[in-house]
């Protein structure tokens, strides 16, 4: 699409007006003289389109067939800006050379886009898609596109579907991620439900299996709650795959040590900035000393280039960084409470998820080096675990 934009530009072209009665004739009598229109537009009765410059005389006389007027709204081109620039011979040269450099570089692949990935980071499969030969600067004629598809497929688990498409300089890589099926369990696989923890139950519900245990026992973990042995009144037994949920009391104690001397990162020399500019992928830096001091990363910028609406391989690259220095301080008592009761509940929403404490008791301990926290907590927890029963041939 660039380089059709770019060639209507080097002929000239002139975006007219047409009104009259009836000037979507116009357009009939355009088609079968085979003279190019596009952008097309109809306001307030009149008809706005553009043709290139050389083929605007043709027009007047089908307007007249038409009993249409037309009138030169626009004129844009090479061929306008010519008379201009006609004794200047280096601007002439230059866009030679740029005209050379344009269509050299057109063979190579200046931009590349991931549409339709959720679960996949663009990242993994821009750098799956750079082994096997597609990235910024690639040559267009090496790149095979149903290869890159295929191996998208076969790397990715959650892709279900890749299509590769070469948009001129532009490259689009379009993805369709598998739709997980529900987890499902195996219902053939006969098990017990186990005490995953000491506790009191609270609340049971089975779903399949012979409960053993009921509201308000005392568990030790190991003990059998549920099981998937069924007997009939008969006095067969049937296998079952046990199903149910145990709520319990559970008795925990943490410990959280927290160092009365605490190290922090404090930046020194304010903010700097490393400039660098990038060219199909590689990264001329633009700075000439190296960040030897330790530094805390703040951001990148990227400035990309564009031309009719469409990316040019080059870009202005910026990073900004702050050095820093490790310094110590010593905090106080309520300090290294607060820092300690802050892991505390970290833990406990990492390591307990879906639990809820239902009494807890705190004590604090100083020591020469540290505060210890000792959490005395009483949590309601789902303890039910499941156990496969082995069958003896």
């Amino acid at each position: 699409m660039f380089i059709k934009h770019f060639l209507r530009w080097l002929r000239g072209w002139v975006c007219f007006c047409a009104s009259g009665n009836f000037p979507e004739r116009l357009l009939n009598l355009l088609s079968q003289n085979k003279i190019e229109a596009w952008g097309f537009e109809k306001k307030d009765g009149e008809l706005y389109a553009c043709v290139y410059a050389r083929q605007y005389k043709r027009l007047r006389p089908l307007a007249k067939r038409c009993k249409v007027r037309c009138r030169i709204v626009k004129k844009s081109g090479f061929p306008f800006r010519r008379r201009r620039y006609r004794k200047r011979w280096g601007l002439l040269i230059g866009l030679a050379v740029f005209l050379a450099f344009l269509a050299v570089m057109s063979q190579f692949v200046w931009s590349i886009e991931v549409v339709g990935n959720e679960r996949v980071e663009t990242s993994q499969i821009l750098q799956a898609l750079e082994r096997w030969g597609l990235y910024k600067g690639a040559y267009r004629g090496n790149l095979d596109v149903r290869k890159l598809e295929a191996n998208l497929v076969i790397a990715f688990d959650d892709l279900s579907w890749a299509g590769v498409n070469l948009n001129g300089t532009h490259v689009q890589v379009q993805v369709n991620e598998r739709i997980l099926p529900p987890q499902m369990v195996v219902s053939d696989t006969p098990c017990n439900i186990i005490a995953a923890r000491d506790g009191q139950i609270t609340y049971m519900e089975v779903y399949e299996g012979q409960a053993m245990l009921k509201v308000g026992d005392t568990v030790v973990a190991g003990d059998l709650i549920v099981s998937g042995v069924m007997g009939d009144s008969v006095g067969h037994s049937t296998l079952k795959q046990a199903r149910a949920v145990v709520m319990a009391e559970v008795e925990e104690t943490i410990q959280i040590k927290v160092n009365w001397r605490q190290s922090y990162k404090r930046p020194v020399d304010g903010i700097n900035k490393q400039r660098a500019f990038s060219f199909l992928g590689f990264e001329i830096p633009l700075y000439l000393q190296n960040r030897l001091t330790p530094n805390i990363t703040l951001g990148t910028k990227q400035y990309t280039a564009s031309l009719f609406g469409y990316t040019l391989p080059f870009a202005a690259i910026e990073q900004q960084y702050a050095p820093f220095a490790v310094e110590y301080v010593e905090i106080d008592r309520q300090t290294a409470e607060e820092k300690a009761h802050a892991l505390l509940e970290h833990k406990l929403q990492y390591e307990y998820p879906g639990s809820e404490v239902l009494q807890s008791e705190y004590t604090f301990e100083e020591t020469e080096d540290c505060l210890i926290l000792t959490a005395n907590l009483k949590i309601l927890e789902n303890i039910a675990k499941t156990q496969e029963i082995f069958i003896k041939d």
